[in-house]
């Protein structure tokens, strides 16, 4: 499908867990595996009505646990919509820095996704 970029914001997609699987997760699970993708970016739009980004079944669940996918998630630019992402499997938020501010708050109480989110930078550069 394809959108003009003022609509991107307002799509969304409704799926079932077996399309994900049999049509959507195919091509990720090759270029996690095959490729050795070191990064993943979210998109504007929901899934399930989540944002794509703070969408914790696909960021965490889905990606890290189920694909084994131990690189880093960004957002695409400006695709985030709470600090709750962080706790949900985001690693970075572009524009850069933005997310790190706010991250001064919920430090305390995450502290334990922040080392995994360190660690998922790190994995992919070495």
């Amino acid at each position: 499908m394809t959108l003009q970029m003022g609509e991107t914001m307002q799509t969304g997609l409704h799926v079932s867990r077996r399309a994900l699987e049999e049509i959507y997760f195919p091509p990720f699970r090759r270029a996690l595996t095959e490729a050795g993708a070191g990064s993943v970016m979210g998109s504007y739009n929901q899934v399930n009505g989540q944002p794509a980004c703070g969408n914790g079944e696909l960021l965490s669940t889905i990606l890290r646990e189920q694909l084994g996918f131990a690189g880093w998630v960004m957002s695409d630019w400006d695709a985030t919509h709470s600090t709750d992402s962080v706790v949900k499997g985001l690693d970075m938020e572009m524009p850069l820095g933005v997310l790190i501010v706010r991250w001064r708050k919920i430090v305390l109480t995450v502290r334990r996704r922040v080392r995994d989110m360190l660690l998922s930078f790190l994995c992919a550069y070495y």
